[in-house]
């Protein structure tokens, strides 16, 4: 596992490194209707140093993502999926391939997106085997009066688009499960979520 420079006890530096990250190139424009600034939010609750070194990390990398597509002559909402993409595929983050799992332990997905201009919603909930839910949502928005679609109608409604499907099961990462079993076998005052998990023997030590 790579190290991070920045843990410490508090993560003091987090905020303003991740603040220069985003606000650098953004300074550098000389072109005011250029300037942007994209912020990505990654959760929160308390978790290791390692792990919230992770999640800076995915936040990161998600920013750049926005801030390219932004650069590349996208507008805020393709830049918002775009950062999106990268926080739904890092098991660190709640949402997509990371994403906690229901009592039956399955993974059951819901995103929203806003256009600020329109002030205008699209959303989806309960969808599975879905790797982006954050695109069918968009697609609502972008294509039907609905503000949201749910459970087998917003399944449906991903079949007739470009969406990129994953075979049942595979949605679900490896710490989601440990973290799923744990809670199950553990009293209910004591319940873990993926982002206490770091490893299988971290998941022992707890039991």
């Amino acid at each position: 596992m790579p190290t991070c420079k920045l843990c410490n006890p508090h993560c003091k530096p987090l905020v303003e490194s991740l603040a220069t990250s985003i606000c650098e190139p953004a300074i550098e424009m000389s072109d005011l209707k250029k300037k942007c600034c994209i912020i990505v939010h990654g959760g929160c609750g308390q978790c290791s140093d390692m792990v919230m070194c992770e999640k800076l990390d995915g936040c990161k990398k998600a920013v750049c993502r926005g801030y390219k597509k932004m650069m590349d002559g996208g507008n805020a909402l393709d830049a918002v999926e775009a950062a999106l993409w990268w926080l739904e595929c890092d098991e660190f983050f709640n949402c997509g391939y990371g994403s906690v799992l229901n009592q039956l332990g399955d993974v059951q997905m819901d995103a929203s997106i806003m256009d600020g201009n329109r002030f205008e919603i699209g959303s989806v909930a309960a969808v599975s085997d879905i790797e982006h839910p954050i695109s069918l949502a968009k697609f609502v928005l972008e294509n039907y009066p609905n503000t949201i679609l749910v459970g087998d109608g917003a399944k449906k409604l991903s079949r007739c688009t470009d969406m990129h499907w994953i075979s049942g099961g595979n949605m679900v990462s490896p710490k989601a499960i440990l973290a799923l079993h744990l809670s199950n076998n553990c009293s209910q005052d004591l319940k873990y979520d993926v982002e206490d998990v770091q490893s299988a023997d971290l998941l022992k030590s707890n039991h």
